[in-house]
């Protein structure tokens, strides 16, 4: 449940943590709750540790967001129609 004595491939600790469907608690980062919601093509996203974040998806593999008022654009490149 929350990884403690499992090791990752290079024989590290793994994080320790706990993920929920709306809870997240870790050793470094504390306790973060989400909640999200989908209208008009637009998918909203609050987070307690992160704030809230407006973002839609105008092409495949491609995510254009608002968050906390600073633009983000994610993609994959060289998977576009140039690519």
């Amino acid at each position: 449940m929350f990884n403690i004595g499992r090791n990752d491939s290079y024989g590290r600790q793994r994080r320790i943590e706990h993920r929920g469907r709306h809870l997240r608690a870790s050793r470094t980062g504390g306790i973060a709750l989400r909640a999200q919601m989908k209208a008009a093509g637009l998918t909203l996203t609050g987070n307690t540790a992160r704030g809230v974040r407006v973002s839609m998806t105008p092409a495949r593999n491609t995510q254009v967001a608002l968050q906390n008022g600073r633009f983000i654009l994610r993609g994959r490149y060289g998977s576009g129609p140039s690519g």
